[in-house]
């Protein structure tokens, strides 16, 4: 009798060995064509929903008093991502405007930001001259690696482009032109964070 058990024990064994190599020669298998997907960097849930409340903002939220008739661009979004760090530049028709990073390092306007709100308002104006060079969206896709993406808001819908960031001012596309604005309006605002955090 105790032959007997023996002999089971050792089948219930066995049979739990093929069933092991069975599993893993699938997962095995399963593996060697994996699902490939682009992984995007996950954001700061912050960052994320100040950068929502820039999309939606409405001319009423922001105070802004647009002409009775004709469509308005009353605010702008230059975005860009380089090294997984996304950098989002907001700007309104009135001079609001900040500049908020993926990575936590924003950079302010404010009442001591130099010309006033002279720097946003002829930036967003000057935005305003590509309406015609973007597609409207409903969506509001972040800006590739290496990429720009500009959003402008207007009275009659949502407008997007993106494209390759410029290396230099002078290239034919025209888009340059914009991207350095931005860039300069960038630098502007990151010196006057950094001028007023040493004051304080």
């Amino acid at each position: 009798m105790k032959f007997i058990y023996i002999a089971f024990a050792v089948l219930i064994l066995a049979g739990g060995v093929v069933v092991y190599y069975q599993l893993t020669q699938n997962q095995d298998a399963e593996t060697i064509e994996p699902v490939v997907t682009e992984q995007l960097p996950v954001l700061p849930a912050n960052y994320v929903r100040l950068r929502q409340q820039f999309l939606t903002y409405t001319p009423d939220m922001l105070d802004i008093t647009l002409p009775p008739k004709g469509q308005t661009v009353y605010g702008v979004i230059m975005e860009s991502t380089q090294n997984n760090v996304v950098m989002t530049l907001f700007t309104t028709l009135i001079g609001q405007t900040v500049v908020y990073r993926s990575d936590g390092v924003n950079y302010f306007g404010g009442r001591y930001l130099p010309g006033g709100k002279t720097a946003p308002t002829e930036f967003t104006k000057f935005a305003s001259k590509y309406l015609d060079k973007m597609d409207q969206t409903a969506a509001f896709p972040y800006a590739t690696e290496g990429n720009v993406r500009y959003f402008l808001l207007t009275n009659e819908g949502d407008y997007t482009r993106e494209m390759i960031i410029p290396t230099s001012n002078d290239e034919e596309s025209g888009w340059s032109e914009l991207y350095f604005k931005g860039i300069e309006l960038i630098e502007l605002l990151k010196k006057n964070t950094e001028d007023n955090l040493l004051v304080n």
